[in-house]
């Protein structure tokens, strides 16, 4: 997927869009567990941290007409941000579905031996038998059909999926 870089001076501000490398992984190599993002058999950006989505429609959650992304070829999510096209195109909506799954699933790994794990509430599918309340994996949304510029997240107690829309 692109990613964006911008460079800043006392004359001009200009963004570009560049090309990023598909990255391998199934889970955050320096977390100790080594627990998957997602089982073997899956085809979509629905895992054990994370179930990533767009909410393009009302009501509120994944419903009719929400979408998430589906794999490219096995264990691939392959969706180049097209900048020919409006940010909130079909393909469009399904790169920020993949960066969204990407980066909570790197954050949850990432923090995870830092404390933040099934004692401390953190949101799973399956918690591993190590404590906690399971069956609350994050619901990432991409591009909320609430509006622009709104970015939120609700945090409800352990048991009661926190839902992220961006």
């Amino acid at each position: 997927m692109g990613r964006a870089s911008w460079r800043c001076s006392d004359q001009t501000d200009e963004t570009e869009i560049l090309d990023a490398p598909i990255v391998s992984l199934s889970y955050y190599s320096k977390l100790s567990t080594m627990d998957p993002w997602l089982t073997d058999d899956a085809t979509t950006t629905s895992g054990n941290n994370v179930f990533a989505y767009a909410d393009v429609i009302a009501p509120q959650g994944f419903t009719e007409g929400d979408f998430t992304a589906e794999t490219t070829s096995d264990f691939t999510f392959d969706y180049p941000y097209q900048v020919d096209q409006v940010a909130n195109s079909y393909d469009n909506r399904k790169a920020a579905i993949v960066n969204l799954f990407y980066m909570n699933n790197f954050l949850h790994d990432f923090f995870y031996d830092h404390g933040f794990d099934e004692t401390s509430n953190v949101a799973q599918l399956s918690n591993y038998e190590r404590g906690g309340v399971e069956g609350d994996p994050i619901e990432a949304q991409a591009q909320d059909n609430s509006g622009l510029n709104n970015a939120n997240m609700s945090t409800p107690a352990d048991g009661a999926s926190p839902r992220m829309q961006k």
